[in-house]
């Protein structure tokens, strides 16, 4: 073989050495990318869990302060106005909030 023959040969190594190299570089830096940050559906899910947590808390707050009215005013019917109309309104967030806390299950 002539000189000429293997300089074109080591070049051509060289390159293909250097297109190698800077694939890998270039996949190594997707993939600590790809970790390194949250995808969209993780972060839904995330979302999601979160919502239900705070709708589940939400629930047994009210759930609490309805028992604490009950306890305070077995008979309903001798309820101020006042505190007959809050029963109300938590009995109905309430009723909201289980058909809430059943859809996201």
């Amino acid at each position: 073989m002539s000189r000429r023959v293997l300089d074109r040969v080591k070049n051509s190594i060289g390159v293909v050495i250097a297109f190698l190299a800077f694939g890998g570089f270039v996949w190594g830096a997707y993939s600590y990318l790809d970790a390194q940050y949250a995808k969209a559906e993780d972060v839904q899910r995330i979302e999601q869990r979160l919502e239900f947590k705070i709708t589940k808390d939400r629930y047994e707050t009210i759930q609490e302060r309805l028992w604490k009215l009950e306890d305070r005013f077995p008979d309903k019917r001798k309820m101020p106005s006042s505190v007959l109309e809050e029963y109300r309104q938590l009995e109905s967030e309430k009723e909201l909030l289980q058909e809430k806390i059943k859809e996201v299950k």
